[in-house]
């Protein structure tokens, strides 16, 4: 019996919700105390291939099994609950029954959830009435049209039809028509919905390097292909062809070759390598094709008689996205996608996940992961649209079994070859071989920096294969997760699955055929989990979460209506304050050469930062601050910007802390002249992070205006370089940009400081300082005697301190602690009396 779920499924959800803006932050858009938020937590489930509904067919054992053999669900008598025909098989080896396995039983879980379709499972199929029902199967066709097989696929069939999945509606069409199979795919999504469950897309065809759809309409359905059928419609010319790829051996726009026979295991010459999406098509293609792509997906879910209206959410196969996604998402009216990988950044620890945000200003994780030394798909992205980013969360394995957890992923991935060379930690929700590569074969120096976070990207085919984890230890980490998500901001928890993964047909079809077995099927040979596992270990972490206090299961487009209430009751901004007459000047680290093409500016810059070289154990950075800051309140920072690299707005507090909002919405170099300036948009004073480089305690207390010092923009230059070898970045990087409209809502004024660069004596002041090297205050002294010096904050804070302390006239060095950039008071007094001098510094 379907269970009926209480939601709220896009009550209000096409209400202007263009206007929405979220910055990316840890901190929920309320910037309310985390305890008094409701933890939200939301299932997603991508493909949905099998309903598990009576009478669909399941493999109860590996390797071939005759189709009188075959088992289906509910055995005996089933074929009547959907309309299938009395003579199908009506085995049952393994018992099943409906609602024991794949959407079905995850319908029934009695928790709100979404399900990301590949829409092709949809389109039905037919053989037309020149054949009887003993060859139709090897006539089929269908409203795309069909193909024939190639002699190097061993097949039997004379046409084949551009479908997709197994559970579609098969028809012999004559004089009587004949039902062979209802589609159940159909069923079940109607069966969602009408439990008040979410159906989002998850394209068309999963863009698969095998996928038949067709090139162009005609009898030449895959141009080059040289595969004979009839096409009946445009397919992949229809947006020009971008993606399409007729050939086993192909070259990615970085440079990779990729053979699909070896990469998947295929004859050369199958129909596969003359048909399908470039591998890794998603993370390449542009706007044009993705709106084509989806285009299709969008066609065939309204051709199954389903609402487009509330089709709104996407998430990409195998997470490979592009800019050019994001843009056609925005333009067709999508509310929210989640391709994007959060949480790797070092300072994420389970307890400051970020809440879902609009991409207004970019992704964060997309720079983590290039400026660790991966790829860049994603450069800019719309802003002004409201078009949300849900996450795709990183789970944190309990530190107890983390050596267990690794020494599994170790034997997988020795296996398999490596790991995905395109992503700085394992990044797909789906991996196939054509993501293996070098970058993952495992080093000493990899697991103990595993060892020190735990964290693994929150899909199933990540934690139950790639990891390969045991029942046990999913649940621990599942339940450790969540508890970390209660103990701290309670940003919602988004947990991505397949519910095909949850059928005796994903072990026994695809995880032990010869090609996968000894490699992602070492789970199940290895005994760490089956089917089975996956499916008790959900529903006890379930069971556990409904435990919890002030816990609840949403739906996708719910968990967004959710953030969109917090948001709209924010603190409205301050009165706005015009940052023109505030000055930015440049300052970098001593040690090395960075530099800009002009010294400082107030309102407005465009130009260009150089980054130097790291070299050895110096990082280099090169920031414009505005210091010697009295801000007597402050709400909200915004400006206008455009860059080839991201830019940090950084708050410098008197407690030597600081916190950052990054602004990752970037344009490639070749594009920038003519892109438009990006509205950052108001971000809220909550919504600053901490950087990903501090290592002090993450308390997230409210920030108090009054105590900032100075407030930074900073051009960000990657860490490692790009040439596969992961290692230090060897050459300098340039950042062109430019920023206006600098806006802060509040009263923010600026003094005058003595600055160290300037290197200069102060006339006012009997003695000077000449610098501060490697924490070692160079300090001028105009008559030598007995001193006492204090070094603080501007707030009073002591810094450090020195009593009766003998100075010669001159020069003298005083070795200071370890202290950070920013504004600081040095007060000197003679200890045979006088006045008290003081001179401000900015230590950079």
């Amino acid at each position: 019996m379907c269970k009926r779920i209480s939601s709220m499924i896009l009550a209000c959800v096409l209400l202007s919700y263009a206007q929405d803006y979220v910055f990316p932050s840890p901190m929920n858009p309320a910037g309310k105390d985390p305890a008094g938020i409701t933890q939200l937590i939301s299932i997603i489930w991508d493909d949905n291939a099998y309903s598990g509904l009576d009478g669909t067919a399941y493999e109860h054992t590996d390797g071939d099994i005759p189709w009188e053999d075959a088992s289906v669900v509910g055995g005996q008598g089933s074929y009547a609950t959907h309309g299938f025909p009395s003579w199908i098989p009506q085995n049952n080896a393994l018992n099943i029954q409906e609602g024991d396995m794949g959407m079905k039983w995850a319908i029934d879980l009695g928790v709100p959830q979404t399900f990301t379709m590949i829409t092709g499972l949809y389109v039905d199929v037919w053989s037309d009435g020149n054949h009887g029902q003993g060859e139709a199967w090897m006539n089929y066709q269908s409203e795309y049209g069909w193909y024939e097989p190639r002699s190097e696929d061993g097949l039997d069939h004379n046409t084949i039809a551009v479908s997709w999945g197994r559970e579609h509606e098969v028809w012999v069409r004559g004089n009587p028509e004949e039902l062979v199979q209802p589609n159940t795919i159909k069923i079940a999504t109607q069966q969602a919905l009408d439990a008040g469950h979410e159906i989002a897309d998850h394209t068309f065809d999963h863009m698969e390097s095998n996928s038949p759809l067709p090139y162009q309409e005609g009898n030449n359905p895959y141009g080059e292909g040289d595969i004979q059928g009839m096409s009946n419609t445009g397919g992949f010319s229809s947006w020009g062809g971008e993606g399409f790829n007729a050939n086993n051996t192909q070259v990615t726009p970085w440079g990779d070759t990729i053979t699909q026979s070896e990469q998947f295991g295929q004859p050369v010459g199958s129909r596969q390598q003359h048909m399908g999406w470039a591998v890794y098509a998603g993370r390449f293609v542009s706007e044009d094709a993705w709106k084509g792509a989806l285009e299709y997906s969008r066609e065939a879910y309204a051709d199954a008689g389903f609402d487009l209206n509330t089709f709104i959410g996407f998430r990409a196969p195998r997470l490979e996205t592009s800019s050019g996604l994001f843009y056609a998402l925005a333009d067709l009216g999508y509310l929210w996608d989640c391709s994007l990988e959060e949480g790797y950044e070092n300072h994420r620890d389970g307890t400051n996940m970020l809440w879902p945000y609009t991409v207004d200003n970019g992704a964060q994780n997309t720079w983590t992961q290039y400026s660790r030394g991966g790829r860049r798909h994603i450069d800019s992205m719309p802003a002004g649209e409201g078009l949300w980013q849900i996450p795709v969360n990183t789970f944190i394995v309990p530190e107890h079994i983390r050596d267990d957890v690794y020494d599994n992923y170790e034997i997988v991935l020795e296996a398999s070859g490596g790991g995905n060379d395109d992503d700085i930690l394992p990044a797909a929700e789906g991996f196939d071989n054509s993501s293996i590569g070098t970058q993952y074969q495992t080093r000493g120096s990899d697991r103990q920096y595993w060892l020190q976070h735990g964290k693994i990207t929150g899909f199933d085919f990540n934690t139950w294969i790639l990891w390969g984890m045991t029942h046990d230890n999913w649940v621990e980490m599942m339940k450790h997760t969540l508890d970390l998500r209660m103990e701290g901001n309670r940003a919602p928890l988004s947990i991505g699955m397949h519910t095909d993964y949850h059928t005796p047909i994903y072990d026994n079809a695809t995880l032990l055929t010869d090609f996968n077995r000894d490699a992602w099927g070492l789970c199940v040979v290895n005994g760490w989990n089956t089917w089975e596992d996956r499916i008790s270990a959900l529903e006890k972490f379930i069971t556990y979460a409904q435990s919890q206090p002030n816990t609840e299961f949403v739906t996708a487009t719910e968990q967004i209506n959710r953030v969109r209430d917090l948001a709209n009751k924010a603190p409205e901004p301050l009165q706005a304050q015009s940052g023109d007459d505030i000055t930015f000047a440049f300052i970098r680290n001593e040690e090395l050469n960075s530099s800009a093409s002009q010294g400082a500016f107030s309102g407005s810059f465009d130009g260009k930062v150089v980054v130097d070289a790291v070299q050895g154990s110096n990082y280099p950075w090169a920031t414009f601050s505005a210091y010697n800051l009295d801000v007597d309140d402050l709400s909200h920072i915004s400006l206008d910007y455009k860059s080839t690299s991201p830019l940090a707005i950084i708050i410098e507090l008197e407690s030597g802390e600081k916190r950052q909002a990054l602004l990752n919405n970037i344009y490639p170099k070749e594009n920038i002249a003519s892109s438009p300036m990006v509205q950052s948009g108001k971000i809220p004073l909550h919504a600053f992070d901490y950087e990903e480089t501090y290592t002090g305690e993450l308390t997230y207390d409210p920030i108090d205006p009054t105590e900032i010092t100075a407030i930074e923009i900073k051009p960000l230059a990657p860490m490692n370089r790009h040439d596969g070898s992961w290692g230090p970045r060897l050459d300098p990087y340039e950042v062109s940009f430019m920023v206006e409209n600098i806006t802060f809502y509040g009263s923010v004024s600026q003094g005058e400081t003595s600055i160290i660069d300037d290197m200069t004596m102060s006339p006012e002041y009997q003695f000077s300082v000449e610098g501060v090297v490697n924490n070692q205050l160079s300090l001028v002294i105009p008559e030598a005697g007995q001193y006492s010096l204090r070094l603080t904050t501007p707030m009073g804070r002591q810094v450090a301190s020195f009593d009766g302390k003998s100075l010669s006239q001159g020069v003298n060095q005083l070795s200071l602690p370890t202290i950070s950039r920013g504004v600081y008071l040095l007060q000197i007094e003679n200890a045979r009396g006088g006045d008290l001098q003081q001179q401000k510094l900015y230590i950079r």
